[in-house]
């Protein structure tokens, strides 16, 4: 039996290794610091190292979060929305009026002309039409 201390990432550790024939060293550590209580370990870790970049992140997001304002740009979307109804080919615009039992004739009117409920009848049969055009699209 052969008794030898080895250098290791962690320090020093006596080794004991008994030769087998014609096959090598087995090598078994004894008091490797893996074996020791992990408490001092992780104490003397938190105490002694900076945070870790994980840590930072969080403690940035944290802060980030904290200055989001939220905004209110009903006006902003209100144009998006009148911009995507204006440039909606027409005889889409009539198709959907159509679907939806609003007068055909309006189909150059602004969106926010109709009313809720004519809005709500609209919306549904866009997405009627929506539904049978994907149908449509995977039966070909």
């Amino acid at each position: 039996m052969v008794c030898t201390a080895v250098r290791t990432r962690y320090g020093w550790a006596d080794v004991v290794g008994r030769a087998r024939l014609g096959k090598g060293v087995m090598v078994m550590i004894e008091n490797h610091l893996s074996f020791a209580s992990a408490t001092p370990i992780l104490q003397a870790r938190e105490t002694g190292l900076p945070p870790t970049p994980a840590e930072d992140a969080r403690a940035h997001l944290a802060v980030v979060r904290s200055q989001i304002k939220i905004r209110d740009d009903v006006s902003k979307v209100q144009r998006l929305i009148a911009q995507s109804w204006g440039t909606t080919p027409t005889n889409a615009r009539r198709s959907v009026l159509r679907a939806a039992g609003v007068d055909v004739e309006r189909y150059d009117q602004p969106i926010h002309s109709f009313n809720d409920a004519e809005r709500a009848a609209i919306k549904a049969a866009a997405l009627a039409a929506v539904r049978v055009f994907e149908r449509v699209l995977n039966a070909v």
